[in-house]
Order: structure tokens, then sequence, then C-alpha cells
């Protein structure tokens, strides 16, 4: 098998959630029209009011230029995050279904009824294949039959199409009339189970069923927001709250919105607002008025001045919402005006957004030992005290089991020297589809730039998230034969350095870093030797140099206060040393 670099399709699944039998319940009258969905609201799955749904989860993240925030998605995994039944090969599976309330469409002989939709294969995720297919099934109450009216076939990446279909037939111009969407899929033709992952993404959007329409009814005017806002501290989406509070004038923090006029005119956005809530307190800051011309998506990125606060010393919850204000329309849609999302400042720093769109791993012949790595940047110097990794979820879970956990330094604009290595750390399968912390047995000094990722130790792929909707550069690094490659694949992989409230912060990362309040090394990082400064030796001691995995590698004895040490046999990497006698413990680099 040719080696090669594999990012695997797989999305983040929230838990579906149980509803109670009294929420289910419908009520005896079919929902009147107009009937309208465009799923621009906050909630992980579609609104119960207006839907029975089976594995359909709501995204504000996977869609690409949608007419509004939100869409419903239908791919291969249930309410539970777990694959429908199927195996590999071209056998088609069914999979999500997404059905309306019975609705009261009674208007014998109207023949101006009609239901249009928004529709989208792949969006930043999988594509499905060509035989993979979106329905759309009409019920008959007469009749107690559904029957297949529209079908949609995949195969290649797409904007978004709208399809308007009327409804004419008296068997469906009853009380009780329903329509539904649902999808099949399948595995491809790979037959190694580390490959298959989350797939076949279909999206579906701006659901609008009503009378008085025609067939190039087609045209909304409505300005809607297309996803979430980002606020962004020098290009993280989050930064540890103890950081920013220390360098926030050395921070610059810049807003991301993104919206669309679906109209076909042009249309005046009066204002847009965008407000910052926290600790009970808001602030509103106007972005400006514009002129939107017909059929027009818009992004716009800026810097803006603003001083974050709280009187939490730890960690401190924003809301970050945007509000559009456009002219007087009666069809310009309220709900997806208004957006807000959460901004958190914790103990970590973070590139992507939370949302894993795909997933990123090595596979294939000799990629066993292969290594990933995610560059960062801290703003105050400090000790990485844990990693965030985000797990996707593969078919039969068959993933790795356990892989290396690694943190180098910066060299020539690629990873350097090893700063420390968490041997053979199990993969908590039980967790995919979240973030996992992996503490590490001891803080690990960082100051300026540095990477942090994983080795691969098996054959079978780790399977990590990548968010592929966050706007920015990629920073996202691999080696497999040696030599480190940056990746030319566009999202953040879904890795995070945690430094938490409980990290000893470095003032002064110089060639004298002390470990603890007895014993200095210097230089540090060291090359061919390294002095020990701050032992009060009465008599020969001796000095134990072992690896991180706590091998010994150097035996020496420290005759005097003042002691030399040459290490220039050494290979480059992080070591420790302990003093006969004593309880101290010093750690120091060693460089090329």
């Amino acid at each position: 098998m040719a080696l090669t670099q594999k990012i695997i399709t797989v999305v983040a699944i929230s838990a579906w959630c149980v509803f109670g039998a009294d929420l289910l319940a419908q009520t005896d009258d079919p929902i009147a029209l107009p009937f309208f969905d465009d799923f621009s609201y906050t909630a992980d799955v579609p609104d119960q009011s207006l839907w029975d749904n089976s594995g359909v989860r709501i995204s504000n993240t996977l869609p690409d230029s949608p007419p509004s925030i939100g869409v419903a998605v239908f791919d291969a995994l249930d309410g539970n995050g777990n694959f429908y039944p199927s195996q590999y090969g071209v056998n088609h599976a069914n999979a999500d279904t997404l059905t309306s309330k019975p609705l009261d469409l009674y208007y014998p002989g109207d023949n101006t009824i009609y239901l249009s939709f928004f529709y989208q294969a792949g969006g930043f995720g999988d594509v499905p294949e060509p035989d993979d297919v979106l329905m759309l099934d009409f019920y008959s109450p007469e009749d107690d039959e559904w029957t297949t009216v529209e079908t949609i076939s995949g195969g290649k990446k797409q904007n978004f199409k709208q399809m308007i279909i009327p409804i004419t037939q008296k068997c469906y111009l009853q009380k009780g009339f329903k329509f539904r969407f649902r999808n099949n899929f399948s595995l491809g033709s790979s037959k190694q189970a580390d490959l298959v992952s989350n797939c076949d993404f279909w999206l579906v959007d701006y659901i609008k069923l009503d009378k008085l329409r025609n067939a190039i009814d087609t045209v909304y005017q409505d300005i809607a927001l297309t996803n979430c806002p980002e606020i962004k501290f020098s290009g993280y989406m989050n930064v540890p709250w103890r950081h920013y509070t220390k360098a926030k004038n050395d921070i610059k923090v810049s807003y991301s919105i993104f919206y669309r006029n679906n109209d076909n005119q042009p249309r005046m956005l009066d204002s847009i607002k965008l407000m910052l809530n926290a600790n009970g307190g808001s602030d509103t800051l106007m972005l400006g008025s514009y002129n939107l011309p017909s059929y027009w998506s818009f992004s716009e990125s800026k810097e803006f001045k603003y001083t974050f606060k709280s009187d939490n010393e730890v960690s401190v919850d924003y809301l970050a919402g945007i509000k559009l204000v456009s002219d007087v329309s009666a069809e310009d849609f309220a709900q997806n005006n208004l957006y807000f999302s959460p901004k958190t400042f914790a103990d970590y720093y973070a590139r992507d957004d939370g949302s894993a769109e795909a997933g990123y791993g090595l596979h294939g012949e000799g990629s066993t030992g292969g290594m990933v790595a995610v560059k960062y940047h801290t703003f105050v110097n400090d000790n990485i005290n844990g990693v965030y990794i985000y797990f996707n979820q593969t078919f039969n879970d068959r993933q790795a089991d356990f892989f290396n956990l690694k943190i180098w330094d910066y060299r020539n604009g690629l990873p350097g020297n090893e700063l420390y290595t968490g041997y053979n750390l199990a993969l908590p399968k039980d967790k995919c589809g979240e973030f996992v912390f992996f503490p590490l047995d001891y803080g690990v000094a960082v100051s300026d730039t540095f990477f942090i990722g994983w080795q691969k130790v098996q054959n079978e792929i780790l399977n990590v998230g990548f968010d592929k909707s966050t706007s920015g550069a990629p920073f996202n690094y691999y080696n497999i034969n040696g030599q480190w490659k940056r990746s030319t694949e566009k999202g953040q992989i879904m890795i995070r350095p945690a430094f938490g409230s409980s990290s000893t912060p470095v003032d002064d990362f110089g060639t004298d870093f002390q470990l603890d309040n007895n014993i200095s090394i210097y230089p540090n990082p060291a090359k061919d030797y390294i002095r020990i400064s701050g032992l009060d030796i009465n008599q020969p001691l001796r000095a134990v140099i072992r690896s991180v995995s706590g091998a010994i590698v150097m035996q020496t004895v420290l005759q005097n206060n003042d002691c030399s040490i040459d290490v220039s046999s050494l290979l480059p990497g992080t070591y420790f040393i302990t003093i006969e006698g004593k309880n101290e413990i010093a750690k120091f680099l060693k460089m090329n």
C-alpha cells in the first residue's frame, strides 16, 4: 500500500435528547400554513413542535455558505452517535429521518401550495457517494401511505441548491398531511475498518410550505446570518484567562461575522450590533451599516478595541452575539437575524471552535511511529500541565488503543527538541465525540512558540477531530520518515495545550531556569555541559540523570558546590537530575 496522509471525515455528534411522553404528545389540531423552519436556533436537534426526529441534528459549522445559520444534518450516525447497521462494500443502509408534524392542507382544488427547501451534499464534511441519496416523501392521510416524490443523488460537493415542488394531488390536500426527509448511506469500497468514519453528509435548510406560491417563488426578502460570530485573540478562538489578563495589551482582539442577502434586490443593512455579555453585564458595539447586493454572501473580519473584564481569577464565560437590523420587510425572518454563541476563557489555548467537521490522522504502510504536531504560541511564560484532545468515532471502534503524547520546542520553523513524552497513553473509546484531558506527569515550561501533538505507536489510525469551518491558516505538521512537513489540509486539529490555575508561571525563561528553591541549572537549555549551583556539599554526592521515561542515562559524582557535568553524549531531549541523599529534583533541556 502506498504511504498516504489521510483526512477521515467525522462529525462530532451531540447526544440525542430523550424527551418524555408528555413533551412528545401531539395535539389534535394539525399545524396551519405557513410552515417554515431554517433551523436558526441554538438547540442540537430540530424543533420538536414542528418535527418528529430520528437521528437528525442541527449544525452551524458543517454547511458551506448556507442561506441562513443552522442546517439539519443527515449522516451515517444515529441520535446516540452510533453507526446505523451496515457493512463494508457498496451495500446501502437507511439512516436518519426527519418527519413534519401533521399539517392542515385541506384546500380542495388549490394549485398554489408549494414546498421548497435548500440542500447541499457534503458541506465541509464527506460527500455522499453517487449511489447515496437524499429522499423526500409525502404522506397521504386518506391512504395512510408514504410515497417518495424526490430522490437526490450524491457524488460531488456542491453549493446549496433550492428545490420547489407543487402539492396539488387530492390525496395530499388533506388535514394530517406530512412530509419527511431521509437518507441512505454506504461505507464505500474501503475494506480497512480504521479508514471508515462518519460519512455521507446531506444538509437541508430553509424549508417553506405555503399557499399562494408558484414554481418561480424562490426569492426571499431576507437578510440572514449564515455562521456563528467568531471572536479571536491574536488568531486563537480561546486563550487562558490568566494569560489574557497578563498580556491583554499584546493580544489583538478581532471579530468575524457572516451574513447573506437572500433577496434578488439590493437590501440595506441598517446596522450590525456586536453584543458581549458576562457577569450580568452587557456591552454593545456598533459595527456599521451596508448596502448589500442581491444574492450575495459576505464575511467580514476586523480588529476592534475591547477589554474583557471579570472578577474571576480562573475562568470567564462570555456570550458573543450578533444582531442584524435591516430595512423593513415583512418577509425578513427575525429568527436568523440574531445569534449568540459562547466564548470561554479557561485554562487552554484553542485554534478550533469545538466542532469536528472531519478527522485527522496518519495511516498507510510505514506510518506507525509517525508524528503529528500543532504549533502554538503562549503570551505568558508558563508550565503546560495537560493537553486536551478531541477523538472522533470510527466504525466498530477500530482505532488505536494507545499513543504517545508529545511536546516540542521551536527550531527553524519546525518542531525541534522534545520537551515531554507521555508514553502509551490509553485512548478512552467511550469518550469519542468530546474533549479528553491528559494530565502531564510534571509541568513543562514553555515560552513563545512550541508544538504539541502525538506519535502513532500502532497500525490503527488515531482519529482526532478536525475543524474545517474555522477561518484562519492551519498550523499542522506531520513526520513519517524522519522529516517534518507542513500539512496542506485546511483546518484546525482539535488538540489544546492546558495551563490551568495550578501551573507555576515562569517569569524569566532565561539561562538560569529555577525548578525549585534550592537547585539551579545553567545553561538551560544546555549543549555540552551543565553546571549545578545551590547545593551545600560537604562530601561527595552521586547525581543521577534520568530520561522522561525514568530510565537512568548517566551517573556522576559531585565534588563541590559549583559542579559541572559533561552532557555532550546525551541525545537531545528533556532530562531530570536527582541528588543522592537530597530531596531536590532539577530538570534541564539538552540541545544538539
